[in-house]
């Protein structure tokens, strides 16, 4: 390696190495300006349209820097022989470690390495990372360009990145269409919208029951609460990211539960379909499921439409899955049930939306608005055909119902704004003085306070007081006992707004504690002395 200046112009960053983490190069800029450049770049020397030019390597943002102050000229270190053939780890070395570094850059950089002969224990050896944590960067050039893009730009989370990156191409241009908004550059994407989206499409919470020993030395996993994998992530639910394992181990546990089953009810020997009372356990399998060569439809089956312990007409063979919460002693879980029973498909509902009867909650809003005859009709009929279940749990009188007070909210909401908006803009009202405390004096509390501070509880004597009285006054009504310590907590207790409103210090206050408390408690009663018997009592 040799050490020279080489013109800037004669610089060439390379294609394949856009890495981002960049930071201020003004500030970097005027560091160099009063410090000078502490370290050289390093470069190799390449061939360009026969010319021979320098590929930056390692130093990127110095040389940014150098242009900023126009600059012609920067010291290099200049690879040489051998030192060419690691020119990505060198690069890779100076990138990753640098904390600002982004994710995606980082998976680009590994699975470079990677191609190139490298092992994942030794990148993670080389660059402090858990092997897990190699393999769960690279997952995320699964990610489609559009996703790539909008976690560049900061839209969701590494965590989320991490959960998109598990779906397929075609789901993942589904959520990015449904949650990219091109006209707000700075919406951020929330977590929480982006795991219901991932749970829709399937649930990977890892179950202890699913979890075998395999799990806990599972170099591809991801449990967000281990940090050997994403330590940036912390969330209190371990799910498993690897969702073709995750299927398989759901896969076996069924197929032994559902041999033991076999053996239980002969019944059962041809039975084909599975049902779930459990909405995330129905998502796991979607509408069929493969176990041991033999293709079962899954059914969710309602609250409201349980199966039956014992066969009858209409019904068939199937096996119900679900997860119950048991105690035993201090060690609390969810245990997987699995039990031969017998299903039958609900009647379809010939008509979900119910007839319009007066009880309908729409049509007192529908007459307020002032509409009737034909038009009252068909408004009545758009709002109630709107209001169809799209739970299991929920009917058509709850949805209706829900429809209407979110009507009548969000009207009152409107036009509560727009009384503040009105009152806002109108000029001092000596008679507002007497509207509020009209309204303060509407408690019967608030008058008791009132008088305890002031002696009356009289508007126009109250108009009298001096402003700091007033206030103080005014103040009072919106205390009351609770906003004191309570009795265990006066001795831990920094201080109290109320105390300090009186002007008494804690300790005071911890004194009148006690004063009172001894009065309050009742007084020990002394125990008679006992006569002694009198001599010679009793003898005969």
């Amino acid at each position: 390696m040799r050490v020279e200046k080489i013109e800037l112009h004669g610089l060439r960053f390379s294609s394949n190495r856009n890495y981002g983490g960049e930071g201020n190069i003004k500030i970097l800029a005027e560091d160099i300006k009063r410090n000078g450049l502490i370290n050289p770049i390093t470069v190799k020397e390449i061939t360009e349209e026969g010319a021979t030019v320098f590929e930056v390597i390692a130093g990127r943002r110095r040389v940014k820097a150098f242009d900023y102050l126009k600059l012609k000229e920067i010291p290099c270190r200049v690879l040489e022989g051998e030192e060419v053939n690691h020119a990505d780890e060198i690069a890779a070395s100076e990138n990753i470690n640098r904390l600002s570094m982004h994710p995606l850059d980082e998976a680009k950089l590994f699975a470079l390495l990677l191609e190139n002969g490298h092992t994942r224990e030794e990148l993670a050896k080389r660059f402090a990372r858990s092997v897990a944590e190699i393999y769960q960067r690279i997952q995320l050039l699964r990610l489609t360009e559009n996703l790539k893009k909008a976690f560049y730009e900061e839209r969701f989370s590494l965590e989320s990145a991490a959960m998109l990156s598990t779906l397929e191409e075609d789901q993942q241009e589904v959520f990015f269409k449904k949650y990219y908004k091109t006209d707000n550059p700075d919406q951020e994407i929330s977590f929480w919208d982006i795991k219901k989206f991932v749970s829709g499409l399937r649930h990977d919470k890892l179950y202890k029951f699913i979890a075998d020993k395999d799990c806990a030395k599972c170099k591809t996993r991801t449990f967000y609460t281990d940090n050997n994998l994403f330590p940036d992530i912390d969330v209190n639910e371990d799910v498993c990211l690897n969702n073709e394992c995750y299927i398989q181990k759901w896969k076996l546990l069924l197929s032994i539960r559902i041999k033991h089953a076999k053996v239980q009810s002969k019944a059962h020997a041809e039975a084909k379909i599975i049902a779930c009372d459990d909405d995330s356990l129905y998502k796991i399998f979607g509408k069929t499921v493969v176990i041991d060569g033999v293709e079962y439809e899954v059914k969710h089956i309602s609250y409201n439409n349980r199966t039956e312990k014992t066969a009858k007409k209409g019904y068939l063979p199937c096996f119900t899955i679900s997860t119950e919460y048991k105690n035993d002693d201090d060690d609390d879980e969810n245990v997987f049930v699995l039990e031969p029973r017998y299903y039958k498909e609900p009647e379809k509902q010939k008509n979900s939306v119910k007839k319009v009867t007066e009880k309908n909650p729409f049509e007192p809003l529908v007459k307020m608005a002032g509409l009737d005859g034909d038009e009252a009709k068909q408004t009545v009929a758009t709002l109630t055909a709107k209001s169809k279940p799209k739970q299991s749990w929920e009917t058509v009188d709850y949805c209706m119902n829900s429809t209407a007070d979110k009507i009548e909210r969000s009207v009152k909401e409107k036009v509560f704004n727009k009384l503040f908006e009105i009152k806002s803009k109108q000029p001092d009202n000596p008679g507002d003085v007497d509207i509020y405390l009209k309204f303060v004096l509407e408690d019967s509390d608030s008058k008791e306070n009132l008088k305890a501070v002031v002696g009356t509880a009289d508007i126009q004597e109250l108009k009298k007081l001096s402003m700091p009285r007033l206030f103080t006054a005014l103040s009072a009504t919106t205390m009351d006992k609770y906003s004191i310590p309570d009795l265990d907590e006066i001795n831990s207790a920094k201080e109290s707004t109320m105390a300090k409103w009186a002007g008494v210090t804690m300790a005071k206050l911890k004194e009148m504690y006690l004063e009172e408390l001894k009065l309050a408690l009742p007084k020990p009663t002394a125990e008679k002395p006992k006569t002694p018997a009198a001599k010679g009592k009793g003898k005969k």
